[in-house]
């Protein structure tokens, strides 16, 4: 197996034979007549002598089995009442010639076996391995099968890590894992992240089973042991969903080290939305949901690689991440876009046609939507049509292209509006989940369809349903669906708030509408809102106010609330009557009140923000923030600059116009302008991927810092990096994402594929 010596092939041989024979742990090598034993265990029953050798020589077998058999007589000799076998272990399969000698010296009482054998022995590796690689990984599925092996060859994606030394792929993590380091990896739904660990599970299998390491993988789906708490449970509940015969072996195997720990999925054990719990009872909800892997990570031994996966920002902070999963010393790594490189290598090896494939700048490129739309024949239509090549809001115009499409394959029952407004009320029963993408069960698919035709789902409409654009097979099993995209499913979101916007005495008297708000607790996102406001006649615009002052007699619909409040901000359009917005989250959005607008009206109660952005808006025009907490503020220093009144009991966990944000960029050996570059960089790429005000790119930084600001954002802007969008009269700088990995390289400091941005950066510090 790759030994280094004879020395480190035994140790891997006692190793196994302290696990096989427990109450002789502390035994090992030993002399007896003179003579060095490689090993030597008392069980109850029987003496074991064991000779370990990577040596492939007959002479070998012949002299260690007659060592053995002269051992095995004495012992028996002695003690009579207690057996005595002997153990002649090969790295390799013994040859046909060290059988023999073994069998003519052993005289039955010394068997040869192989390394993998005499490990069968404590946990059939070989059977493990089979059995997992036929049961599902995560949420990897076959784009054209939906089965949960697909034969498509894996497309190398890029990780992103703050570790500047190191750079992340699959032969690497897994070389890591083997030497026993601890992982965690992020991403978004769809990015990537389980069809990675299947690939590093493949590695490890191939490592093992070319005899290159005695270490095998475990890969546990961690959302099939909800509401499990001990971690021996959750390893045998996973030996026998896969048809594994002995859990209490693969128990054992755990507990002797012979295994690396993949655990994919830790933001899948808790159903509980964001909307039934505060921020910080959430953290508890979150942490009580962990408490199996917690259990399963803490008590897995020193040196045993772990690697667990899920969702971006399921947790609050990295410290509440690691204390969560239990993790004290780990590397962080995240998955990233398609490069369009990587985008043109999926499609070939998928075989689509596609040769020049041109997607629009605004367009995500991860690998489940990338994937969708070429199975679904749809990316021709975005990467030709010059309507998708504009700006943000084309995510509007190709989502209707996409329903009249699919309407076009069988219009008896659906065509593209009634299409686009099933999927609007789904997406917004969706955003009861933690992530805003679901799962759908097929009983939502039925009452969602009901709710918009107003008749029952009959077989061929059930057909359609199965077939609805942007949804994804999540659990094959339970028939579950979920939305691909993020951004994709907020647009989808305008749809429910429009037709509220548009009739609200009447969606507040159908009792589905308000059921499905009344559960929701976070936000639509900046982009739903964008839609509404870009669909808005400006007499309903107008008529904000009215709609404001009929929510507040519906305490049960403050997500609603919080919806036309943000398109109210948006919009420019003031708020000084009363209304309080109760225990929402305004998560991954920015709350832009950088304008002069009056929103002296509006309370915030037990809500929780990522970014708050202030500047320019003088405190008798701001809401008032009661018992919430807010991630990042900018605007002011501290919390002595805070208006009091304003901010009763609200937690504020950064001010971003401290110098000190950004202590780590200034305290490098680095010229002006690279420094105000990667400032930039990390305010509009790593803060708030939905974009963030020119003006707050400018916070924070000197006099002469902030000189350099325009000419870098406009470089970024000219090189593709940058899109500009207006939102309530404020510019927003939107980052491109397809650019993602190469940023997170410039900013964590490693060599990057683009040096240009930093030398263009470094000329104008002059």
């Amino acid at each position: 197996m790759g030994w280094a010596n004879d020395k480190a092939f035994e140790a891997e041989v006692l190793r196994i034979a302290r696990a096989k024979w427990p109450k002789s742990a502390m035994s090992g090598s030993t002399k007896l007549e003179g003579r060095e034993r490689d090993g030597v265990f008392e069980s109850d029953e029987t003496i074991h002598f064991i000779e370990a050798t990577t040596s492939r020589q007959a002479e070998k077998a012949r002299q260690d089995t007659k060592k053995m058999h002269s051992a095995i007589v004495t012992s028996v000799q002695s003690n009579p009442i207690k057996g005595a076998r002997g153990w002649f272990v090969t790295a390799e399969e013994p040859t046909a010639d060290q059988r023999d000698a073994v069998k003519k010296f052993g005289k039955g009482q010394v068997v040869a076996v192989s390394f993998a054998q005499f490990q069968q022995s404590i946990v059939d590796v070989g059977q493990y391995l089979e059995a997992r690689a036929h049961h599902l990984f995560g949420s990897v599925l076959d784009p054209e099968t939906k089965q949960h092996n697909p034969k498509l060859e894996y497309i190398p994606i890029n990780f992103s890590s703050s570790d500047e030394e190191q750079s992340w792929n699959i032969r690497t993590i897994s070389s890591g894992l083997l030497n026993g380091d601890r992982f965690i990896l992020t991403g978004e739904f769809g990015a990537g992240k389980s069809m990675s660990l299947r690939q590093i599970f493949f590695q490890l299998r191939d490592e093992y089973l070319q005899a290159r390491t005695s270490i095998f993988p475990i890969y546990i789906n961690l959302r099939e042991h909800t509401g499990q708490s001990e971690a021996v449970e959750v390893i045998e509940r996973h030996a026998r969903k896969i048809g594994f015969d002995s859990p209490s072996s693969l128990v054992k195997a755990w507990r002797a080290k012979f295994v690396t720990l993949i655990l994919d999925g830790f933001d899948e054990l808790t159903s509980l939305g964001v909307q039934r719990a505060s921020y910080n009872n959430l953290k508890i909800i979150r942490r009580r949901a962990l408490e199996a892997v917690r259990q399963i990570i803490t008590e897995t031994p020193e040196g045993v690689g772990i690697i667990t996966a899920g969702r971006d920002h399921f947790f609050a902070t990295d410290n509440e991440m690691a204390s969560a999963l239990g993790l004290e010393n780990y590397k962080l790594i995240k998955t990233t876009d398609f490069t369009k490189e990587q985008i043109i290598q999926f499609l070939k090896r998928q075989g689509a046609s596609e040769k020049n494939v041109m997607l629009p700048s605004w367009l995500p490129t991860k690998p489940l939507l990338i994937s969708y739309l070429a199975s679904s024949g749809l990316l021709s239509e975005v990467s030709t049509n010059p309507e998708l090549h504009t700006n943000y809001s084309s995510w509007d115009y190709l989502i209707d292209r996409i329903c009249e499409r699919e309407a076009r394959i069988d219009n008896r029952y659906l065509d593209g509006p009634t299409l686009r407004k099933i999927l609007s009320r789904l997406s917004t029963y969706a955003r009861v989940s933690d992530d805003g993408l679901g799962p759908l069960a097929p009983q939502q698919l039925s009452k969602a369809f009901q709710e918009i035709c107003g008749f029952e789902a009959d077989d061929q409409a059930w057909i359609a349903l199965q077939r609805l654009p942007g949804l994804a097979t999540y659990e094959v099993e339970a028939d579950t669906k979920k939305f691909i995209d993020d951004e994709m499913v907020q647009v989808y979101r305008s749809g429910d708030i429009m037709d509220f916007i548009q009739d609200p005495y009447t969606a507040l008297t159908q009792q589905e509408f308000t059921s499905a708000f009344s559960q929701i607790g976070s936000t639509a996102g900046d982009y739903a809102i964008d839609v509404c406001i870009k669909k808005c006649p400006p007499q309903t615009v107008s008529s904000i106010h009215a709609i404001m002052q009929l929510l507040q007699g519906h305490p049960s619909l403050n997500s609603l609330k919080a919806d036309i409040a943000t398109l109210s901000i948006h919009a420019s359009l003031p708020i000084k009557y009363t209304c309080e917005i109760e225990g929402v989250f305004f998560s991954d959005v920015t709350l832009n009140l950088e304008n002069t607008i009056d929103l002296s009206g509006l309370t915030f109660s037990n809500c929780y923000f990522s970014i708050v952005e202030v500047d320019n808006n003088p405190p008798e025009n701001l809401p008032t923030f009661k018992d919430c907490i807010i991630t990042e503020i900018s605007g002011y220093t501290n919390s002595d600059d805070l208006p009091k009144i304003k901010f009763l009991k609200t937690e504020i966990q950064e001010y971003s116009n401290q110098p000190q944000t950004n202590a780590a960029i200034r305290n490098e050996s680095i010229s002006t302008g690279e420094k105000v570059l990667l400032i930039i960089l990390r305010k509009i790429f790593l803060q708030s991927l939905g974009g963030r005000s020119e003006s707050a790119l400018y916070r924070g930084l000197s006099t002469s810092e902030k000189q350099l600001v325009d000419p870098l954002v406009n470089y970024l802007h000219q090189e593709g990096y940058l899109v500009p969008i207006t939102r309530g009269g404020t510019s927003i700088w939107v980052p491109v994402r397809k650019h993602l990995h190469n940023i997170r390289r410039i900013i964590g400091r490693v060599e990057s594929e683009t040096p240009e941005l930093l030398d263009y950066a470094r000329r104008l510090s002059g």
